[in-house]
Parts: C-alpha cells; sequence; structure tokens
C-alpha cells in the first residue's frame, strides 16, 4: 500500500488517478499541448490546483502501473468526453484533436523511415451504432515528398491515391465524412437479402439511430453514400486485378471514372466467375452447361437518338442507338439535346413519371461527363495468354451444323425477339443479358438496347469466349436457340471477319432450355434443340437463368433510375455478391458435412 501511495503522490484518492488516465485517453497523443489540456481540464473537475509537471510525472509514473478503466471507478456525476468537449469548444483557433485516432500503417518510403506523425484533418466516421469523430494523423516522406494517410496517399503530383490497405477500417473516399466497413458490410447484407438501396438503407439507419436516443446526429448523406460505395467497390475490382494505386475522381467526376473503367471490370468479373470450376467446384454436375438468358425487367432511360452503333469484330456496325442518359427533363442527352427542339420531345407534365430524380447528376455535371465518357461498349477485352484447357461437356450434335442451318426453317417457333424493337420506342434499355452455369454461378454480364437481338447475342457470346475458348462448356442452352444457333453456325453469311470466338460458337452445341422448349412448334427446332434429347443437358438445370431473374426483378425499382454511368456497375456488384454468397454457403455446408 506504501508503493501504491508513493506512486500515486501527491493524488490521496484512486479516483483522481483514474479521472487522469481517462483524460489522458480522451486528449489526443499527438496534440503538442496536451498535457496543458489534461491539466487545467482535471484541475476544472476535481477542484484541485496540480501543476503541469505534477500531471506529467504522474502521468509517467502510472503508465507501468494503472490499466486503462472502462468501468464505473470514475465519480459517475462526471463525464469525461463531454466535459473536455466543452472546454475544446471554449479555446478560440484552437486546432482540434479528437480523442479517436487513425494513423498511417505505413513505415516507410524511398527506402527511408517516414517522419513522425502529425495532424492531418478531422472527419466524421459513420458506423453501426452511430457516427464518430476521428482525428487523421499523416506522415511525410522525406524524399519524395508523398503525404501518407491512414486511408489514402497524397502524392507529389497534388492527386489522390488508395492502395489495398487503404479499407481495412474506414472507407473515406469523398471529402471529411467517411463509413467504417462495418456499416458497408451492413449495406450489402440489406442489397443482397432484403433488396433494398440507398434512400431505404439512409432512412433505416436514420430511424435505428434515433430510437437509441441520438437525435442530434449529422445528416447522412444517402447520395454521398453511393458515390462512395461504388468507387469502393470500383477500387475493390481493381485491386483483384493487380492494380496497387488507384487515382481517386473529384467527387463531380465519378460518373467518368465508373464509365471509362466498366468494360474492364465486366472482363475482371468473367475471368474470375468463368473459372468457377477450377477454383471452387460446387459438384458433379458444376459448370457443365452455360445457360442464357436476356432480363427486361430491371432496364433505365437511354436517349432517343437511334443512329449509334457498336463495333463488332466478329458482325461489323450493330447498332444499339445512344446509351448515354438523357438529360433532366428530356429525352435526349447533352450530346443530342439539340434534335430535343426538332422534335418537340422535352418532358411536361403529363410524362414527368419517366423521369429520374433519386440519382441523376447534377445538370451543370452532365454535359462534361457525356462528352468525354469513352465510347467503348464491348464487355471484354481481348485475353491472348491464356493456356488453361478444361474439357466440360461433349458437343451436341454429330450432324453439319452449317448443313442443319440450311435446312427448311418454317420459322413457326416465333420466338426471334428483334421483333419487340418498336415496342420500345428508345426511352428504356432493353435490360441486360446473363450467362450463368448451371450451378448457379453467373459468370457474364452485358447491356442489351433497343431489343434481345440475334446480333447483340451472338456478340455478347464471343466475348465472353475471347480468350476462354478451351475453359467453358460446349453447350449453350437458351430460349430462342433455334434462330441463335442457326446464325452461329452459319459463319460464311453472318460472320464478316473470322475469330477463334466465331469458329468455337460455329462448332458449339445449342438447346432451348426445358422450360420453353414447349413454345417452340417448328419442327426443325424440335428436331435440333430438344434438351431432353441431349444427355448432358437432360440432367442439369436449364433454369438457372429464369431462377437468378425472379431474384434481380426484386431490384428493379433501383436500376431504373441509375444512370449510364452506374447501372452495369450496380448489376455487377449485386452478381458479385451473389455469387460470393453462394460459395461462403457451399463452403459452410461442406464443412459440416466433414
Amino acid at each position: 500500500m506504501t508503493a501504491i501511495s508513493n506512486i500515486a503522490s501527491p493524488f490521496e484518492k484512486i479516483e483522481h488517478i483514474v479521472t487522469l488516465q481517462l483524460l489522458n485517453q480522451v486528449i489526443a497523443i499527438y496534440d503538442p499541448k496536451s498535457e496543458k489540456h489534461i491539466q487545467e481540464i482535471f484541475n476544472m473537475i476535481t477542484g484541485l490546483e496540480q501543476s503541469e509537471f505534477e500531471i506529467s510525472n504522474t502521468l509517467q509514473k502510472w503508465n507501468f502501473v494503472l490499466p486503462i478503466y472502462e468501468d464505473s471507478i470514475i465519480n459517475n456525476r462526471v463525464n469525461i468526453p463531454k466535459t473536455a468537449e466543452i472546454y475544446f469548444e471554449s479555446q478560440p483557433g484552437f486546432k482540434r484533436y479528437w480523442s479517436n485516432i487513425l494513423s498511417p500503417t505505413r513505415d516507410n518510403c524511398c527506402n527511408t523511415s517516414l517522419r513522425q506523425p502529425e495532424f492531418g484533418k478531422n472527419v466524421t466516421i459513420y458506423a453501426c451504432d452511430g457516427p464518430k469523430k476521428y482525428s487523421l494523423m499523416k506522415r511525410r516522406c522525406a524524399i519524395c515528398e508523398n503525404q501518407y494517410f491512414p486511408n489514402y496517399v497524397l502524392k507529389s503530383d497534388a492527386l489522390d491515391y488508395t492502395d489495398h490497405e487503404s479499407f481495412r477500417h474506414i472507407i473515406l473516399i469523398f471529402g471529411i465524412v467517411g463509413y467504417s466497413r462495418e456499416l458497408i458490410n451492413r449495406f450489402d447484407g440489406d442489397l443482397l437479402f432484403k433488396h433494398s438501396g440507398f434512400e431505404a438503407f439512409q432512412q433505416s439507419y436514420a430511424y435505428e439511430l434515433s430510437i437509441n436516443g441520438l437525435h442530434d446526429i449529422t445528416h447522412f448523406d444517402r447520395r454521398h453514400f453511393q458515390l462512395t460505395w461504388m468507387f469502393y467497390k470500383a477500387a475493390e475490382s481493381m485491386y483483384k486485378r493487380g492494380v496497387h494505386y488507384v487515382q481517386i475522381p473529384f467527387e463531380r467526376d465519378i460518373d467518368l471514372f465508373l464509365w471509362n473503367s466498366l468494360a474492364s471490370a465486366l472482363e475482371s468479373f468473367c475471368d474470375r466467375w468463368s473459372r468457377h470450376v477450377l477454383n471452387n467446384p460446387c459438384g458433379p454436375q458444376c459448370s457443365k452447361v452455360i445457360v442464357l438468358d436476356g432480363h427486361q425487367k430491371c432496364t433505365r432511360r437511354v436517349c432517343r437518338f437511334e443512329d449509334e452503333y457498336m463495333e463488332s469484330t466478329e458482325l461489323g456496325p450493330i447498332q444499339t442507338g445512344c446509351q448515354f442518359t438523357p438529360s433532366y427533363k428530356s429525352k435526349y442527352c447533352e450530346l443530342h439535346q439539340h434534335l430535343a427542339s426538332k422534335t418537340n420531345t422535352s418532358f411536361h407534365e403529363d410524362n414527368l413519371s419517366d423521369v429520374s430524380t433519386e440519382y441523376e447528376y447534377d445538370c451543370e455535371d452532365q454535359q462534361s461527363i457525356v462528352q468525354k465518357a469513352s465510347s467503348a461498349t464491348k464487355a471484354t477485352k481481348k485475353i491472348s495468354d491464356m493456356n488453361i484447357s478444361i474439357s466440360v461437356t461433349e458437343p451436341m450434335q454429330t450432324f453439319d451444323k452449317e448443313q442443319a442451318s440450311e435446312e427448311i426453317f418454317t420459322n413457326e417457333c416465333e420466338t426471334l425477339k428483334s421483333k419487340n424493337e418498336s415496342k420500345t420506342k428508345q426511352r428504356r434499355s432493353c435490360g441486360a443479358i446473363a450467362a450463368v452455369f448451371n450451378c448457379g454461378i453467373i459468370f457474364g454480364l452485358a447491356e442489351l438496347f433497343r431489343s434481345e437481338s440475334i446480333k447483340q447475342v451472338y456478340q455478347f457470346m464471343a466475348n465472353i469466349f475471347d480468350g476462354r475458348e478451351d475453359l467453358l462448356p460446349n453447350v449453350v442452352c437458351y430460349d430462342d436457340a433455334c434462330h441463335l444457333s442457326r446464325f452461329s453456325w452459319n459463319t460464311k453469311k453472318n460472320v464478316k471477319h473470322a475469330t477463334k470466338p466465331s469458329q468455337k460458337l460455329a462448332q458449339m452445341g445449342f438447346t432451348v432450355d426445358k422450360f420453353h422448349i414447349k413454345n417452340h412448334k417448328d419442327p426443325w427446332c424440335l428436331k435440333h434443340m430438344d434438351p431432353y434429347q441431349h444427355p448432358a443437358v437432360d440432367t442439369v438445370n436449364t433454369g438457372a437463368c429464369e431462377q437468378i431473374f425472379r431474384w434481380m426483378a426484386l431490384y428493379k425499382n433501383i436500376f431504373r433510375s441509375l444512370n449510364h454511368s452506374r447501372f452495369m456497375w450496380m448489376m455487377m456488384n449485386v452478381c458479385e455478391l451473389r455469387n460470393e454468397h453462394r460459395l461462403n454457403d457451399l463452403f459452410r455446408k461442406n464443412k459440416m458435412k466433414s
């Protein structure tokens, strides 16, 4: 007891020691005047008159003895953090240090140690239990002058970059407002299982905090949260592709960033999940058949200008119309706004229901976004260094496919989907097309325009086979396989430039899925496209796409108001979450069996 008294001197009460220790936690350790502030607040709480030297000496002695208490040893009548808050508010011109400190994890750069941490900026981080204040510290490199923050690096070119370590605890991208990793994960769960979008998440979050007594919270901006989430997912996708640093765009340029990186992201998505059978097979029937289908419930507004084309290596130009989102209260995008006055197609009070009001960009930013946006629309890029070879299924037919394509085809099926083109009137897109393995893993996505035309479907297939000719199955199930197969097999008539994907498609086996075969009446189709006549197709789930689209239709209210930059990003992220959940569920079941 005497030893403790000597260490506690000049204080007589353990309450004073604990108060001092808690103050030492509340006041940031990197505050150059921390001991001065601790002294003044301590004397204000206890009524004592301790000097700054006595405070410093006691803290050093008790650093080896006194643990960090979080119980009720301290006087419950005194709220230490609140008292410190009031004190700092009374200090004019003082650079505030919050009690929560986030320091850079990096220690060196350019083969030398970084300088000592210094104050960076104060930020607000929304967490599951409410918003919290943090002080971000930064460390400088003495050689290259890079400034390292906990969540990004400010390089000498005055641009901000993130790396794969930036999102370990917080997601702070734009401004001084960020989000905890746990809150982002909660939104992912709500999106996947509750099908709730950003607005619903904002309302749910505000309601939860209000019933917990946090009424004076800072406003949770769902648009800021959406932009942060979109960039976070895009950056994570780039890290998986081996990108070490991702430049953080200005908030007003996030749509341009998403649009220009969409093609490579879809390619990476296809590249990852097409290897499902190699990396994480889910059973003996895993990835035996490709199930193909279009989904037209999740659509978005598109410009009414029709004279735009998508370039195809195999087929040449394919008419898609302008893919950009119309300007606010208009049916034309900014590039084709001059046509609105000629055709008198601007929106009026009677048709404002088709106008996006939730996720649109600001009118002043749309012109620069659309004019700068890349015109590339091909979902995948060439891959020449892949040498993986796997035989998944045997080809379906043993007959001459080119000869079969020339057989009499009366078109009694009436399943040609380009007939529906006139119904869209170019106001909305035609949804998306997906390639799914029979085991339920989504591995290919692309947006459709005007209609689910054979040319767009063929080009989508050519894209996903590009570089993966020996990896993917040899059989495709599609509800309009009778038209797609004849188009693919007749290369002399339809293919302008032969490629490896076109050669692969010319040798592919096609069947109609089991759900739609009853709608096909043509004798040719019943002879060549019957799934029950193919041994590999007869035993697998050919309704995988229909099952996934029933689930995806629950997101239609979220997708319908997204612009051209965010639509496919959102769809791809949702499908990524679903695939990941299927794998995690599979691992859990296998672990329980073992």
